[in-house]
């Protein structure tokens, strides 16, 4: 018992207390208050998962939903083996998933040889986001977007370890966002700069992204009857008035919301220039720069408030490409606590966590 415990470092001992500390803050929502608040994925999800393990006919899930069949078609498989609650599953996993971005988070860290203190923070700004791993924990429907994050940290892992897992994960991204489509641009962006050496790997990956993307369209559009819609990234352009370009402004700047616990880092980091690498660079902001972007160009009249919980899907990327060019210019483990401090109120979203209570 002892030896065991001394494997449970001081990381995974906060860790636990930031997953528990969300979990205990967060207002947990039914399947049919979150319908209530207008949370139609979740209805999507929830119908796949109670169909399976066949995929029905259905036009009640749109085409863009049904792309994404993957984990909510096995989250019904695991109900109906074991006889367990669908909702039950999905809350189950949230927390599952949120231990494994911090395990993973963790090795990263120690790979670019970044302390405990800047890991823990950072850490906490993932899992203390507002528009994101507090509102999975409340609508835990909504699993495929954080597992979509966690994929996108086993990307990165593998990214920095230069590990051929990569060629897989990339793909699997797809399954669960078609926002994968980022991680994929931005890779082969980053192995063009050695295209010879690189030409068929940026080949095996184009190839299966493609014919992953043709299938999955092939499957919604089979069980839906529908298409994508080109207003999820030509939105923004056919609602565009100059009499609404304030407005328009003040949409299109809503995503820096999210940021600004990373904004705060800046006061307590500094850069450092021989980190710099202008191929991982491309990697690593090219990516948030196109996950970002998509729900811009979707406009106010497609994407609405779901801006905010759509760009934190970059989180990740710029978290970790902080941690690789920033280190801390005063004695962190001074100011560190405070900083968790600042991203847990931060992220006591009045819909989403116990703040809702003291609201109503």
């Amino acid at each position: 018992m002892k030896h065991l415990f001394l494997k449970i470092d001081n990381y995974y001992l906060f860790s636990f207390i930031l997953i528990l500390l969300l979990f205990l803050t967060t207002n947990h929502y039914s399947y049919e208050q979150a319908l209530l608040l207008n949370q139609l994925d979740s209805k999507s999800y929830y119908l796949i998962s109670k169909n399976s393990p066949e995929l029905l006919y259905n036009q009640e899930i749109p085409y863009h939903h049904y792309q994404r069949f993957l984990l909510p078609y096995f989250v019904g498989i695991i109900s109906d083996f074991f006889d367990f609650d669908i909702f039950s599953i999905y809350k189950f996993l949230t927390i599952l998933v949120l231990i494994l971005i911090s395990i993973i988070h963790k090795k990263i860290l120690i790979k670019v040889n970044q302390n405990f203190e800047t890991s823990i923070i950072l850490l906490s700004i993932v899992i203390f986001s507002p528009y994101f791993a507090r509102y999975v924990m409340s609508i835990p429907l909504m699993l495929v977007d954080l597992s979509f994050v966690l994929i996108s940290y086993m990307v990165i892992l593998t990214y920095l370890f230069k590990s051929k897992w990569i060629y897989l994960l990339i793909q699997l991204c797809l399954f669960f966002r078609l926002s994968g489509i980022a991680i994929i641009i931005g890779y082969l962006a980053s192995a063009f700069f050695n295209f010879k050496k690189n030409f068929l790997k940026i080949f095996f990956t184009t190839t299966s992204s493609f014919v992953i993307i043709f299938l999955l369209g092939l499957i919604a559009n089979r069980f839906t009857d529908s298409e994508f819609s080109n207003l999820h990234y030509l939105g923004l352009i056919k609602e565009f008035n100059l009499s609404q370009l304030l407005h328009t402004i003040i949409f299109i700047l809503k995503p820096l919301i999210i940021f600004i616990p990373i904004f705060i880092l800046f006061i307590f980091f500094r850069f450092e220039k021989k980190k710099f690498d202008f191929k991982d660079s491309i990697f690593f902001l090219s990516i948030p720069l196109m996950l970002i972007g998509q729900p811009i160009l979707g406009g106010e009249m497609v994407t609405g408030n779901n801006i905010f919980r759509l760009s934190s899907l970059a989180l990740p990327f710029l978290i970790i490409y902080f941690s690789i060019l920033f280190k801390p210019m005063i004695l962190i483990k001074n100011y560190y606590l405070y900083l968790i401090i600042f991203n847990f109120i931060y992220s006591l979203h009045p819909k989403y966590s116990i703040l809702s209570f003291l609201v109503n």
